[in-house]
């Protein structure tokens, strides 16, 4: 079943401050709606910009990311990259996360991205492509 498996990752600009609480929502609805699709994924939140890694069937990532770039909360909306996945690099998460802001969110399943074994201890099958994406994303602001 791994022909239909697809990537998609997109940055986007929330257009209002994500606090804390905020996030947690984002979250727990990410979670669950992901859970049900049998989708997996990454979010990362780092200077007042959002980029999330998601792969699953590509009927279900494609029909969420539209919502995404129609739904208010999110502006400047831009596709990163979209195809095919030889496999999951994110096996066992309905939605990891990670924030660089100054006082970190703490919550169920997120990561210290200040430690270099950030990763360490979930199960994850990242390329170089997908390290380097995130890595970039976190030192510096996109534009």
């Amino acid at each position: 079943m791994s022909s239909s498996l697809f990537s998609l990752v997109y940055q986007s600009t929330p257009t209002a401050l994500l606090t804390d609480e905020a996030l947690r929502n984002v979250l727990a609805t990410a979670r669950y709606f992901n859970s049900h699709h049998r989708i997996s994924g990454l979010l990362l939140y780092a200077h007042g910009q959002l980029m999330q890694l998601l792969e699953g069937e590509q009927a279900p990532i494609r029909a969420l990311y539209a919502r995404i770039e129609r739904d208010p909360r999110h502006e400047n909306v831009e596709l990163i990259a979209a195809g095919p996945a030889v496999q999951r690099e994110f096996p066992d998460w309905a939605m990891g996360f990670t924030t660089t802001d100054a006082s970190p969110l703490m919550t169920s399943g997120a990561l210290d991205v200040i430690r270099p074994d950030f990763l360490l201890g979930r199960e994850h099958n990242f390329s170089e492509a997908t390290r380097a994406r995130i890595e970039a994303f976190l030192v510096a602001p996109m534009s």
